[in-house]
């Protein structure tokens, strides 16, 4: 009995023994997995270089960033200063200005002004020789169109006068063309009917298209030596037009160049002159006389390009009252052509 004791207090010992092992065993475990403080203190370690290394990694590509933005800055600086170079060197430039009621703008190749209009209010006006350092050389076309201004001074220097530029000034009584303009546009002074007094300069070699065509009160031209040519309808429908000087110079007539000049009463034709188109004097109801230096060798025909036509009477040209009435009525349709 007591032996059965024994082994029965041996055995729960035993057990109990094997109990405690097996739960020892078990925190022992448990504890060889829990970090020690040197293994922290080194994983801290490794964590803090690692964030050091990452963020001197980031400072570095911020770092480039920046210097390339600095670059970009830099670059974008040295180009913004080239253009602010460029505007400073166009600050000199101006390419539009008004100077006493005219304006005026730079013209493509910046050499020069043209003037562009007119929006002062004198009745008189005289054009600018220069500005900003530049000549003026041209009127624009239609600048003074329909203007009010009465008296007009053109500058020496100025080199052309564009298609109706004038057209319509109504008050307009008096022109000088200087010397230095070479080109007159088409219909420049048509339908100033209040012009008697033109004087023009040896400058131009042609009476444009139309360019005094319907100025009324217009009584006496004198056409400049070095004028070749007379266009289409130069002084149509100038009806009071009496008195016409043409140069030794002038080679050709237009069609209708003086048709409609109803008071004009006779003509000389330069010895030059080989071509006078249809209807050059046609309506000219009072012209009587028209002298030809050169009436030999003149035919007519119905075609501007002809080489050859109907002949013309050298003894009937040589007539003054004769060689009216051809121009005038008789052959007035025809082209007229002298070889």
């Amino acid at each position: 009995m007591k032996k059965k004791i024994i082994i029965v207090i041996i055995c729960g010992v035993l057990a109990i023994a094997a109990a405690v092992g097996i739960i020892l065993g078990i925190t022992l475990s448990k504890g060889g997995n829990k970090p020690t403080a040197e293994s922290t203190s080194a994983d801290t370690s490794t964590d803090t270089t690692d964030s050091l290394d990452s963020g001197e990694s980031g400072e570095s590509a911020e770092s480039g960033e920046s210097a390339d933005d600095s670059s970009s800055e830099s670059e974008e600086s040295g180009e913004s200063g080239e253009s602010a170079s460029d505007g400073e060197d166009s600050s000199t430039e101006i390419s539009e200005a008004i100077l006493n009621g005219f304006t005026l703008n730079i013209d493509e190749d910046k050499t020069a002004y043209v003037v562009t209009g007119y929006i002062g209010t004198a009745a008189t006006a005289e054009v600018p020789a220069s500005y900003n350092g530049l000549p003026v050389t041209a009127i624009a076309s239609g600048a003074f169109a329909n203007s009010d201004i009465s008296a007009i001074t053109f500058p020496d220097g100025l080199i052309s006068i564009g298609d109706e530029a004038f057209r319509y000034c109504k008050r307009l009584k008096e022109i000088e063309i200087p010397k230095s303009v070479t080109s007159l546009g088409k219909r420049a002074f048509t339908g100033c009917d209040h012009l008697v007094d033109i004087k023009l300069s040896g400058g131009v070699s042609e009476i444009s298209e139309g360019l005094f065509s319907s100025c009324t009160r217009l009584t006496e031209i004198k056409i400049p030596e070095g004028v070749t040519a007379i266009g289409e309808s130069a002084f149509l429908s100038c009806g009071y037009l009496r008195s016409v000087e043409l140069p030794s110079s002038l080679v050709t007539i237009g069609d209708k160049a003086f048709q409609g000049c109803l008071e004009l009463t006779q003509i000389t034709i330069p010895k030059k002159v080989n071509f006078i188109d249809r209807y050059a004097f046609y309506n000219c109801s009072k012209l009587k006389t028209a002298t030809f230096e050169n009436a030999s060798g003149w035919w007519w025909s119905d075609r501007p390009s002809a080489v050859s036509g109907n002949e013309i009477s050298e003894n009937d040209l040589k007539d003054g009252a004769t060689a009216a009435k051809y121009l005038t009525d008789d052959l007035r349709s025809h082209f007229w052509k002298r070889s």
